[in-house]
């Protein structure tokens, strides 16, 4: 047990070394491919571009979106399809028509939370 365990040990410091060459490597490489006039980079190309929240829409025909939100009551069952809990299936707990707001039920981790959504990041669940 005591060798497999220092072989494993002896493979990561390998990988590890490894890593780092390549590392250094790729940084001096980096390094001589900017040049001088380059080194004044703004910081703001370094940080990675921030995507937008746009609920995608499944469903193309607009008379059959009118149709699934007839379908959201309280209580029924709904799917998520955008946003951060999508693929979810939880109850539909209140639904505000005017400010196109739902309140959705989901069990995580053996308990209820209440997650407040856009009406277009839902649909009924059809079973």
């Amino acid at each position: 047990m005591e060798a497999i365990f220092q072989q494993a040990k002896m493979e990561q410091e390998k990988f590890d070394q490894a890593f780092k060459k390549n590392q250094e490597v790729d940084g001096a490489l980096e390094f001589q491919n900017s040049g001088d006039n380059n080194l004044t980079k703004p910081a703001s190309d370094d940080k990675p571009k921030r995507r937008t929240r746009k609920p995608s829409n499944p469903l193309v025909n607009g008379s059959t979106q009118i149709k699934e939100k007839k379908l959201l009551t309280r209580g029924s069952t709904v799917r998520v399809v955008s946003g951060n809990f999508a693929e979810f299936v939880g109850t539909l707990q209140k639904l505000n028509r005017k400010t196109g707001k739902a309140t959705v039920g989901f069990t995580l981790f053996g308990r209820e939370s209440l997650v407040d959504l856009d009406v277009n990041e839902i649909v009924a669940e059809i079973s």
